[in-house]
């Protein structure tokens, strides 16, 4: 991913393949952090969440 983002919308898959070299979504607990902003930099949304994927 390169910043700034563009507009619109951003999937960011989380795949075993990034770490331990298979195909298959990561499981565990994830934290979630994401801010935004406008383009004078004043704050859009802020949204913080825990995912859990251990059991797919």
């Amino acid at each position: 991913m390169q910043l700034p983002v563009e507009p619109g919308k951003v999937s960011l898959p989380i795949f075993y393949g990034d770490i331990f070299g298979a195909n298959e979504t990561a499981k565990g607990t994830f934290q979630l952090s994401v801010e935004a902003y406008n383009h004078d930099d004043a704050d859009l949304a802020c949204v913080r969440a825990q995912v859990d994927l251990r059991s797919t």
